[in-house]
């Protein structure tokens, strides 16, 4: 519970959507479908305001991506870096 709450503390002091707009690099934007602590709105979000972004969700994933889906976030990677 006290790193949800870490998080939520860290997303009201540290805003740097307006920032977003700078990324020139492809990006790949990861998040779990199921985010209790970050929901899903905030990675489509992202991905909307950087330019050459691309989301990829985690379907029935909440927040410990790597724990719950290490084998599709390595695919995920790995594809997005090929192309």
């Amino acid at each position: 519970m006290q790193s949800a709450f870490n998080h939520a503390t860290l997303e009201m002091e540290h805003d740097c959507t307006g920032r977003l707009a700078d990324v020139t690099a492809p990006t790949l934007v990861i998040h779990g479908e199921l985010d209790p602590i970050l929901p899903l709105a905030n990675g489509q979000e992202i991905s909307e305001l950087i330019a050459n972004a691309r989301l990829h969700v985690l379907r029935g994933v909440g927040h410990e991506l790597p724990s719950d889906a290490l084998d599709e976030i390595s695919n995920a990677i790995t594809n997005f870096t090929r192309h």
